[in-house]
């Protein structure tokens, strides 16, 4: 844990799991510990896209207590002993890994220097010699890039009853709102309520719409691809309203 004066970024755990069997991979994660209840308060796990983009990007966003997980291997500190073991679809049992870990275990910000200084890996338990030069993003991956593959697994856990927040900046030129409605419209869900705006303090923060299997669909209103830096009160806002199952 790193214990700063002033009490700033004060219940930070920085820390490897290992992953498998022989623990070949090891993942990197940043644990920061819900202000409001943490007895109380979900445990959420935060991935950033890219793929292959540290999830330092999204450290600043959190409003629970909530895990950071450098996801793919090869992502920001993330490593595996062996390259055959880095990189693949199955990293998603690695998450898993990390969730049983927990439950056992737990009852663009960050700049390419300041990552670098061995003062700071020092301070973030980063293992020496596993890293070369840190990058926030990693664009190395030789991945296949197949949208359609993904549909079943979302149509799946919603099925099984969990529920969604689908979210998209309505000024997001990298990946439009248009094309994240068209996608749901592909999952064949009935409408539970129609568009409507959502408000914070008095302003319109963007329009929402609900779907069977607990799915919400919610626009933020001039925001960019990552909404919330642009909107963080607003999306601050949404996403607290969501995990307490309030409407927005």
């Amino acid at each position: 844990m790193i214990e700063c004066k002033g009490g700033f970024l004060y219940n930070l755990i920085f820390r490897y799991v290992g992953v498998g069997e022989s623990e070949e991979v090891q993942l990197f994660y940043y644990f920061v510990k819900s202000e409001g209840n943490p007895e109380k308060d979900p445990l959420l796990i935060w991935l950033t896209g890219g793929p292959g983009c540290s999830s330092w990007s999204g450290l600043v966003y959190e409003i629970s207590s909530i895990v950071f997980i450098d996801s793919p291997v090869g992502a920001g500190f993330s490593y595996a002993k062996k390259t055959s073991t880095a990189s693949k679809t199955g990293d998603f049992k690695q998450v898993q890994g990390l969730v049983e870990f927990f439950n056992k275990d737990y009852p663009d910000l960050l700049s390419q220097y300041w990552a670098n200084d061995p003062h700071v890996r020092k301070a973030l338990h980063v293992q020496k010699g596993t890293i070369g030069e840190w990058k926030r993003c990693n664009y190395g991956f030789p991945y296949q890039y197949n949208v359609r593959s993904s549909v079943e697994y979302h149509a799946n856990l919603s099925a099984k009853g969990y529920r969604s927040l689908i979210y998209s900046g309505d000024h997001d030129m990298q990946v439009p709102f248009l094309a994240t409605q068209a996608w749901i419209r592909s999952l064949n869900y009935s409408i539970v309520d129609d568009w409507r705006s959502w408000v914070v303090q008095g302003h319109i923060a963007g329009y929402t719409r609900t779907y069977s299997n607990l799915m919400t669909f919610a626009t933020v209103r001039v925001a960019g691809h990552t909404a919330p830096q642009y909107k963080p009160k607003e999306c601050f806002a949404m996403f607290k309203r969501w995990i307490h199952y309030e409407p927005l």
